[in-house]
């Protein structure tokens, strides 16, 4: 498994990987806990009781909520959120945030995803998720990130990134042959970057079959 971590100091972000990544999926008629964190560790809290749960069209993006608080690190907000399971990398993250990565101020819930599991639907009470929020009335809200895979090269679209935060992206690479494999990240952006040298990194794998 690859992962990129791209600490970011600009806004709209666009992640550029080249390799070649296939998607696992899980075998028919295997039933598995989808409201776990990224360790597998079990919630502290009640899952997808407030509103109903949602399975993307692919069977691997599970979104839902839970008042759990040690599904992610930093859920601080003691209310209600959604959360969205990766059921290929396993990876667990909580959608129901601000663009800067803001935790919500009231609860969330009802959760809905597209087809390939890249938008997250769902209300909320919280006033902080946009700016300005003053109608005092829930709210639908949606995140988004996608990424595609043309031959070897994975585009993948960060959104607003807020100054000092960071984010990352993980990508499962099958090889096919044996040999050296190197898996190249490279990130651009909409605005004038202060320090453009450290925009690309590279990793050699050397692969034994």
């Amino acid at each position: 498994m690859k992962r990129a971590r791209i600490l970011a100091a600009f806004v709209a972000a666009l992640l550029v990987v080249s390799l070649t990544a296939t998607v696992a999926v899980a075998a028919p008629g295997t039933t598995e806990r989808v409201s776990v964190s990224s360790a597998e560790v079990q919630g502290n809290g009640i899952s997808g009781r407030f509103g109903p749960s949602a399975l993307s069209a692919d069977g691997l993006t599970a979104a839902f909520d839970s008042e759990a608080s040690n599904l992610v690190t930093g859920d601080t907000n003691v209310v209600v959120d959604v959360f969205a399971r990766d059921r290929d990398t396993g990876i667990t993250e909580r959608v129901s945030v601000s663009s800067s990565e803001v935790q919500g101020n009231d609860d969330s819930d009802t959760a809905a995803v597209n087809g390939d599991g890249q938008i997250v639907a769902f209300d909320s009470d919280a006033t902080n998720l946009v700016s300005p929020d003053t109608n005092a009335s829930d709210d639908v809200f949606a995140t988004a990130g996608s990424c595609a895979v043309a031959g070897s090269v994975v585009t993948c679209s960060l959104g607003n990134i807020a100054v000092g935060a960071s984010v990352t992206v993980t990508i499962r690479v099958t090889p096919t042959r044996s040999g050296s494999l190197t898996n190249m990240a490279t990130v651009s952006f909409s605005g004038t970057d202060p320090d453009p040298v450290d925009n690309m990194d590279s990793e050699t794998t050397t692969v034994r079959r």
